[in-house]
């Protein structure tokens, strides 16, 4: 039976501890979405990381009250605005998974 050195379980520990950290980031990339409500709350929008529309919503009656072109816009300009607000988010997210790797937010005695 053989046994690990203090040096290199303290590493292994700080490599799984890592890793974690950064599957866990990754996890929140993935699941991450953003949404924007019309001025008026006639019409929401969900999309995903990558800016792709996952959902919408139309209040009961909007069709009544304007025309499809007006809601195509609509659904466009919400789009691309939580589009915006995704791309910032994911942006911020993959920035924390490099600060992690380059050990900016590790402890200051672990190994790096």
């Amino acid at each position: 039976m053989s046994s690990v050195d203090p040096e290199v379980q303290r590493a292994l520990d700080f490599a799984d501890e890592l890793s974690d950290r950064l599957m866990s980031a990754l996890d929140q990339i993935r699941a991450y979405t953003a949404e924007r409500l019309s001025k008026d709350e006639d019409i929401a929008v969900k999309v995903d990381m990558n800016g792709q529309l996952v959902d919408l919503w139309l209040k009961p009656g909007v069709l009544d009250r304007k025309s499809a072109a007006m809601i195509a816009k609509e659904i466009s300009q919400l789009t691309v605005a939580a589009g915006e607000d995704a791309a910032a988010e994911v942006a911020r997210l993959y920035n924390q998974c490099v600060e992690i790797v380059d050990g900016k937010t590790a402890d200051a005695d672990e190994p790096r």
